[in-house]
């Protein structure tokens, strides 16, 4: 996922983090400037 982040072209983009967690890779694509929604049953 990384990777897939470090080279997409859009300046910004909305992403839907399903089963997040604490959060760690919304947190992460996040401070790549996207806007981020996390959604985690637990």
């Amino acid at each position: 996922m990384v990777e897939f982040f470090e080279n997409y072209d859009d300046e910004c983009a909305t992403v839907l983090d399903s089963g997040c967690g604490q959060g760690r890779d919304a947190l992460f694509i996040a401070r790549k400037g996207h806007s981020v929604l996390g959604v985690d049953t637990a």
